[in-house]
């Protein structure tokens, strides 16, 4: 998983790493060549990767474009993931964060993977970002309409 280099993502590492996943650190704000390294390495590896789409500080939903590239580099598929949960803590930050309660019912929806091609160009990776992020978009949609859930 991509984390951060915050304070929160030490807190979300540990976690991860309690559950037997590694943690690649880095973000678009601070060691985000590092973290992509790492995360190469981890695709090399043979291990599925995972990351938070609309990076560190957003805005909320807005995919970057470093997923584009990820994908790009390392040939794995994009699996579009959104999750909602009834009975959660929703955190004062600027995605509105939120954690299950413990015993929560959560719901995950997954789309089509998607295979984004080598070596693309400005505008193509642009145009795999905005394919990449509606994916996602109709993931929380559809598990919004279909659990009656806040994604």
């Amino acid at each position: 998983a991509l984390v951060s280099r915050s304070r929160d993502g030490d807190l979300i590492t540990g976690v991860i790493e309690r559950l037997g996943y590694a943690a690649a650190r880095g973000s678009s704000n601070r060691g985000g060549q590092e973290g992509f390294q790492e995360l190469v390495r981890f695709a090399a590896e043979g291990r599925s990767l995972t990351v938070t789409p609309d990076g560190p500080r957003g805005p909320r939903e807005v995919l970057k474009p470093g997923l584009v590239h990820l994908a790009s580099h390392t040939g794995l598929k994009v699996l579009p993931v959104a999750s909602a949960s009834r009975g959660a803590w929703v955190m004062r930050s600027w995605d509105g964060f939120r954690v299950p309660r413990p015993f929560a019912r959560v719901s995950i929806a997954y789309g089509e993977p998607l295979e984004v091609p080598r070596d693309l160009d400005a505008a193509a990776v642009e145009s795999w970002r905005g394919r990449i992020e509606a994916a996602l978009c109709d993931c929380t949609e559809r598990l919004a309409r279909e659990t009656g859930e806040t994604a």
